[in-house]
């Protein structure tokens, strides 16, 4: 038997995409960032819908000042011009609130869907490394039982080592997802 028909024969071969497998969940872990990403970009077009509303009252509020100012106090609308700048200016206020209000929520939730983001990523990070590291351990069991199997010229090769591999894919199986 020829080590090149060793290695294609190989039972590593099947851990080998196992590892491939998680390695793409890790690299690609497709909705669960894109779903929080999604959250804080959509918060922070809220925030800015805000900013847009308070910029242009403020320039309705200053026109209706420019205005009442060129207003004699006989002026007929006088009254009405007043209230309006006054409502203007209550909704200013209340626009500052609200801006002031979603800053600080806005920066509570991104520490807290950051923080779960990261988790999902050092969790897949966790697990990718476990299974690899138990497919690596085995790896090396399989090689050096495949080794003596060479050199002894021993026709029997895979009673040895197909133990290892389903001893490795339950480890496998056995460690938990992180997330």
């Amino acid at each position: 038997m020829s080590p090149k028909h060793c290695l294609s024969m190989h039972p590593m071969n099947n851990w080998y995409v196992i590892v491939y497998v998680k390695l793409q969940e890790f690299i690609h872990p497709g909705w669960q960032v894109r779903e929080h990403l999604k959250a804080i970009r959509t918060r922070e077009e809220g925030l800015d819908e805000l900013k847009r509303r308070r910029k242009s009252v403020a320039a309705s509020a200053d026109s209706a000042e420019r205005k009442l100012n060129k207003m004699s106090p006989e002026h007929k609308n006088l009254a009405t011009q007043t209230e309006t700048l006054q409502r203007l200016r209550d909704e200013i206020r209340q626009l500052d609130t609200d801006i002031m209000t979603e800053e600080a929520r806005l920066g509570d939730f991104k520490r807290t869907t950051t923080r779960t983001l990261m988790g999902l990523k050092f969790g897949g990070l966790h697990e990718l490394s476990s299974k690899a590291m138990i497919v690596g351990d085995f790896g090396k069991q399989i090689i050096a039982v495949r080794l003596r199997q060479l050199i002894a010229v021993t026709i029997s090769a895979n009673s040895g080592v197909q133990e290892i591999p389903e001893e490795g894919k339950s480890c496998c199986s056995r460690t938990k997802p992180f997330f």
